[in-house]
């Protein structure tokens, strides 16, 4: 087991890439090129890289992105044939991939199937770095590399790609040592940069000297100015620090309200009319109408009514209320 404390220096590093023959093991792709390449120090201590004959044929999309055909696999040793170059490379070192759990989620497969045991290493993953200490606009291996200015002999093949892997690594490890030593704790557990850290393309003029052309932004106006990257930094610090010791705006308080003379006594009226109508309602017929038999004065009953309402199949006309009263 390596401590975590160990110097990244100290460290034997072995850069790992496959290509297959789709993106799932699940659905029975397999490995149909492997390479490797070891580290230490900063320095190439040896490499490995093979086509594999896989038990499926390519499908297209995946010779669409690796450029891998079914003829190009057809005298390629199967990977139980390579496996002993593998495994003589993958002995107390520290793994380092691009997007690890895919690489390693087929490389467990294909030593499954031959019968052997995958080692149990510590992994360094350069996408999760990316991730922490970056913010790259993509964080494909492609994209990170075109931001830092590495260029790429080939893409999708699995030797080129372990070269632009520990490239990268590379990059990410001399902006870390900026911070203090790297040590394989701080690989496999990367914490976020402060929140003051500078974006990737102003850290590289910084570490590079090259000028920058800023763009600057007012309103719907824009003026450009090309350079120095230490300037830029400069007056970026400068104005946060005006805004922030800049007093507070005063906010004007909102004008009150003016009061509705009479508004409440309104609201009563229209209570109290909804009120009677209610009561009207539960009383029966409409008052001032004189009762079947009963005798009394009053004017007649409209027609069309009983003691209980109106008689089914008539009603009564609707006010603007929406309220039904007898016609007189």
């Amino acid at each position: 087991m390596i401590p975590l404390h160990t110097p990244v220096d100290d460290l034997l590093l072995t850069v790992v890439d496959v290509e297959t023959t789709g993106l799932s093991v699940a659905a029975g792709d397999r490995v149909c090129e492997i390479a490797l390449l070891q580290v230490q120090g900063g320095r190439e201590v040896r490499r490995f890289a093979s086509l594999v004959r896989p038990p499926r044929p390519m499908s297209p999309g995946a010779t669409a992105v690796n450029g891998i055909t079914d003829a190009m696999l057809a005298t390629a040793p199967p990977f139980a044939a390579v496996l002993p170059a593998v495994q003589a490379l993958l002995r107390d070192t520290v793994l380092v991939a691009h997007n690890a759990p895919f690489d390693l989620g087929f490389l467990h497969h294909e030593f499954r199937l031959a019968g052997a045991a995958f080692p149990a290493l510590p992994v360094v993953d350069t996408l999760l770095l990316a991730r922490t200490h970056y913010r790259f606009p993509s964080n494909s291996l492609a994209a990170i590399a075109a931001m830092l200015g590495i260029i790429q002999p080939e893409q999708h093949r699995a030797l080129a790609d372990v070269w632009t892997t520990w490239q990268v690594l590379r990059r990410f490890l001399a902006d870390l040592r900026r911070r203090g030593p790297v040590t394989l704790g701080q690989l496999l557990a990367p914490r976020a940069a402060p929140a003051s850290a500078v974006p990737v393309a102003l850290a590289e003029a910084l570490r590079t000297g090259k000028l920058l052309l800023l763009r600057y932004r007012s309103g719907t106006t824009a003026t450009e100015r090309v350079g120095a990257a230490a300037g830029a930094l400069r007056r970026a610090r400068l104005l946060l620090l005006a805004r922030l010791l800049s007093p507070a705006p005063r906010r004007t308080p909102l004008p009150p309200r003016p009061h509705r003379r009479g508004a409440p006594l309104r609201r009563g009226l229209r209570h109290s009319r909804w009120l009677s109508s209610r009561q009207k309602r539960s009383l029966g017929p409409w008052p001032g109408f004189a009762r079947a038999g009963s005798g009394g004065g009053g004017a007649a009953r409209p027609a069309g009514e009983t003691d209980s309402g109106p008689v089914p199949g008539t009603s009564w006309p609707a006010d603007r209320c929406g309220r039904r009263r007898p016609q007189t």
